[in-house]
C-alpha cells in the first residue's frame, strides 16, 4: 500500500473525499516525523512505536574500489509493532483448524 491508496481507503471509511482526507493524512505524518526530528519516540497504543535509532561512525569498505573509509554517524528510525497489531497479523496467518 502506498500513501495514496492509504488516503482513498481512510476516505471511503469515513465516508469523506480524498481532498478532505489529503490534510489529515499529511499533518499525522508531519507530526510523527517532527517528533523524531526532536528525537522523542511516537507510541500509538496497540499499533507500534517509533523510535530514532543512532548509529555511531564505524569502519566500511567501499564495495567498487574496497577502498577502507568511515561512516559517519547518523540516525535512523526503528519501528517496534505493538502486541495488538502482532496479534491481529498472525491471527490472519494462523493455520486453519
Amino acid at each position: 500500500m502506498n500513501k495514496n491508496l492509504l488516503i482513498k481507503q481512510v476516505a471511503e471509511r469515513l465516508d469523506k473525499t480524498v481532498v478532505e482526507v489529503q490534510p489529515i493524512i499529511n499533518a499525522f505524518l508531519d507530526c510523527i516525523t517532527e517528533s523524531l526530528q526532536a528525537e522523542e519516540s511516537v507510541v500509538v497504543r496497540g499499533f507500534g512505536t517509533f523510535r530514532i535509532l543512532k548509529q555511531t561512525a564505524r569502519p566500511v569498505r567501499n564495495v567498487k574500489t574496497g577502498e577502507p573509509c568511515m561512516l559517519t554517524p547518523r540516525n535512523s528510525v526503528k519501528f517496534v509493532v505493538g502486541t495488538e497489531l502482532f496479534e491481529q497479523v498472525n491471527l490472519k496467518n494462523s493455520p486453519v483448524k
